[in-house]
C-alpha cells in the first residue's frame, strides 16, 4: 500500500507570498495591487509583521556585507546593521 503524501503546508509555506511580496518592496517593485495586499497582510497577521522585520534585518545585513570592501570586508561582525526596528502591540516601529 502506498502511503497519501502529506499535503498540509509547513509554516515555510505559509510565508510563499509574503516572501515574494517583500522582494519586490526590496527591489522597489511593488505594483499598486501589491503594496495593497503587503500593507493587508502586515495589518492582519503578527507572523507576518514579525516576518517582515526579519527579513528587512536580512536585507540590511546582506546589502552592508556585500558593499564593504578592503580588510574588514571578511570581518562578519562589522557586517551586522542594527536597523532598530520592534514590533510593539503588533505596531512596527523605530527604535
Amino acid at each position: 500500500m502506498i502511503a497519501e503524501p502529506d499535503l498540509t503546508p509547513s509554516p515555510d509555506d505559509s510565508f510563499d507570498r509574503l516572501d515574494e511580496l517583500l522582494s519586490l518592496f526590496f527591489d522597489d517593485q511593488l505594483s499598486g495591487p501589491e503594496v495593497e495586499e503587503l500593507n493587508r497582510l502586515l495589518t492582519d497577521d503578527a507572523d507576518a509583521r514579525t516576518r517582515s522585520v526579519e527579513m528587512m534585518q536580512l536585507h540590511a545585513d546582506l546589502y552592508a556585507h556585500f558593499r564593504r570592501k578592503g580588510p574588514d570586508a571578511a570581518d562578519p561582525k562589522k557586517a551586522i546593521v542594527d536597523l532598530g526596528l520592534t514590533l510593539d502591540s503588533g505596531v512596527m516601529s523605530l527604535q
